[in-house]
């Protein structure tokens, strides 16, 4: 059977360290900048897999249809 899961973005809190880059004008003129260090946020996805078998107490996992009395309209 196929892989059952779903995506999730995560965002992570980075640190960008202190640098230095090289710009050049439109004269062609070399201008050093500083960036301070400082920090960034990165999203990323990852896949989560899940198994509705996997449950720690072995009932089944409702996904939203089937017979689930926990789920009945009332």
């Amino acid at each position: 059977p196929p892989p059952r899961g779903y995506w999730k973005e995560i965002e992570t809190r980075v640190y960008v360290p202190a640098r230095t880059t090289t710009i050049y004008d439109s004269r062609g003129r070399r201008i050093q900048t500083y960036e301070a260090p400082h920090y960034t946020y990165e999203t990323s996805r990852v896949w989560v897999e899940y198994n509705h078998h996997d449950n720690r107490d072995g009932r089944y996992e409702n996904q939203g249809w089937g017979n689930d009395s926990r789920y009945a309209r009332r």
